[in-house]
């Protein structure tokens, strides 16, 4: 289990967007917009194609974290990946500990341990994001739904601790960022 968290770790912490922005446009996400490195904000302030980049490979990351964590440990104890790995993406050891917020991270991961709650958190993400005109106030609510799902649907507790790490990790990212 430990090499799963410090492999998944290791992947989140793959600073896509610092590249993405840099390679298109030799601009660092960190200085414009709301200073993360995640997709939103390089789609946002440097520019569509690596914004859409960044999402994508941001995206693969949780994709691979977690095939690799059901790899190296199997059953419920691969969702070590998905707390993991957004703790990667959103504290990115090369670039000071800052990072994006791990929404992106948190869909690639999901899609694999558990499509069926992806398929309810990413539309009502989408709904809330329109309903609400707040991303983050709409992230922080379906992925909050997410370990209430989970136990719906049965899983091991590990399970559930393990999806309700993501949300507070969104709010510890989001906090410090707002200036009202």
């Amino acid at each position: 289990m430990a090499m799963a968290i410090t492999v998944s770790f290791l992947i989140g912490s793959i600073p896509t967007g610092y590249l993405a922005g840099y390679i298109w446009a030799r601009r660092d996400p960190r200085r414009v917009g709301s200073g993360n490195v995640g997709g939103m904000n390089v789609l946002r302030n440097i520019g569509i194609v690596p914004g859409i980049c960044t999402i994508l490979l941001d995206i693969g990351k949780g994709v691979l974290a977690a095939v690799l964590s059901r790899g190296l440990c199997g059953g419920p104890t691969a969702w070590v990946a998905l707390p993991a790995c957004v703790a990667g993406h959103n504290w990115m050891p090369w670039l000071g500990f800052r990072g994006g917020k791990g929404l992106a991270v948190s869909g690639g991961a999901l899609m694999v341990l558990h499509f069926g709650a992806a398929a309810v958190v990413f539309p009502l993400l989408g709904a809330l994001t329109l309903a609400l005109r707040n991303v983050d106030l709409a992230s922080l609510l379906s992925f909050s739904l997410l370990p209430f799902l989970l136990k719906a649907w049965r899983m091991d507790w590990g399970v559930v601790l393990a999806a309700a790490l993501v949300p507070i990790e969104y709010l510890l990212r989001t906090i410090p960022g707002k200036k009202e």
